[in-house]
């Protein structure tokens, strides 16, 4: 099948309708934010309904008040609001919001692989990979002070 690029603010609401009536949705995300667990041209997506619960270390697709997309992990909950992070990145994006949020990402496709994000594996490695972003951080800094002497 011909993959061809569209931009996902041209399709939403067709995205929007197709979770509301319990449909799913799949897609080829961009960027590099979410690497090393998701990387551009290599990994699909699919993306269902939100649940009535969102938990930490879900995978949403959100719309910053900017209008942009966003694809990245649940780090954590504050008050009515919800704090996300890409696993690529350091720095929490607070105050997102439930009706921001347009769907849940429940499996990676990678090939022939199929990654289903709600199982144990998947859980202990976000947990692991969200919980250590210190330490990776401090790394970062310290390769750079290398490259630089």
């Amino acid at each position: 099948m011909q993959q061809r690029e569209i931009k996902l603010e041209q399709i939403e609401q067709t995205i929007r309708k197709v979770l509301a009536r319990g449909g799913e949705f799949s897609f080829y995300p961009g960027g590099t934010s979410m690497q090393p667990f998701i990387v551009q041209g290599r990994d699909k997506v699919t993306l269902a309904a939100l649940p009535d619960r969102i938990k930490k270390y879900d995978i949403i697709l959100y719309k910053r008040e900017n209008g942009t997309f966003v694809l990245h992990r649940v780090t954590g909950k504050k008050e009515n609001a919800y704090i996300f992070r890409g696993d690529n990145q350091f720095s929490d994006e607070y105050g997102i919001k439930r009706e921001q949020m347009i769907g849940r990402v429940t499996e990676i496709i990678r090939g022939d692989e199929v990654i289903p994000v709600n199982d144990i594996k998947h859980r202990m490695w976000a947990g692991f990979w969200v919980n250590t972003v210190f330490f990776r951080r401090v790394k970062r800094f310290c390769l750079k002070c290398r490259k630089k002497k």
